[in-house]
């Protein structure tokens, strides 16, 4: 069946409330299962790319595990039934599309590694200060995945991590109804993410990422180098220089002084 359709057929018990042993070898498309790696929506719109309505649940996350592995079953549990109550249950009534869904995926992937990063695991723990943490973070989150060498943050770009938390809190109904505790509290004080990042671009932020290390290391390695031998070598150099310049103005000072003495003494 088509995800249209699963949706349809699914509407008295949705798959978001279905306990794991059910859903093993549930469909979410013709395409894809519930814990297929990604999910591939069917998505009616001709000449429709795929690209675009692609969910990849393969990241690999600060810990160097993917979020598919057993240590974050938790996580990943939860934000695939939050993704599937965005179809089957939109908090404002207003389903996402399958094209939205690539867009969806590149934002819940950042959120993802940034809550493994921060020692988060459930909608609950994100509170004010977490949220407030996130929206700091968000220079190096998203500039660490950009190779655009002007290192601005996009308002496109700052949106749509934005969305994230925005759509948590929308969706708090659906994830209590799956047994999921939601966020305590509405994130940016209930401004959307489209207002939130206009504030942001209004004060651009940049942020200069750290050099790789084999970079830095040789750079590093370098540097230490040139305090040693080298550096005294150059201070002792400074150091000469600085004397022949001083002795020359000396000389000269004296040579005028004499000079002057001279014409005062004839002229006496």
């Amino acid at each position: 069946m088509l995800t249209a359709e699963i949706i349809s057929e699914t509407a008295g018990r949705p798959l978001y409330l279905l306990p794991d042993a059910e859903l093993w070898d549930t469909w979410i498309s013709s395409k894809s299962r519930w814990f297929d790696t990604r999910w591939l929506f069917d998505n009616p719109t001709p000449g429709a790319h795929s690209s675009g309505s692609i969910v990849s649940w393969c990241v690999l996350l600060p810990d160097d595990r993917l979020l598919t592995d057993p240590e974050h079953r938790d996580l990943a549990g939860w934000l695939k039934r939050f993704v599937w109550s965005l179809h089957a249950a939109p908090g404002n009534g207003v389903p996402l599309s399958p094209g939205s869904m690539g867009e969806l995926s590149t934002s819940i992937r950042r959120f993802a590694k940034w809550m493994v990063s921060r020692g988060y695991a459930w909608p609950r723990e994100l509170d004010n200060l977490a949220i407030e943490a996130f929206r700091g973070d968000l220079p190096s989150l998203l500039l660490d995945e950009d190779d655009d060498d002007e290192h601005e943050l996009s308002f496109s770009a700052v949106r749509s991590a934005l969305r994230v938390p925005v759509l948590l809190w929308q969706q708090r109904s659906a994830l209590t109804d799956a047994g999921i505790e939601p966020m305590p509290a509405e994130p940016f004080e209930g401004s959307s993410a489209k207002e939130v990042a206009a504030s942001i671009a209004k004060n651009p932020l940049r942020w200069i990422k750290p050099l790789p290390d084999e970079v830095a290391i040789p750079i590093l390695n370098r540097a230490g180098w040139l305090l040693g031998a080298p550096g005294e070598d150059i201070l002792l150099l400074q150091s000469k220089c600085q004397g022949a310049f001083c002795n020359r103005n000396a000389r000269a000072r004296g040579a005028h002084h004499a000079r002057i003495y001279t014409e005062e003494t004839v002229g006496a």
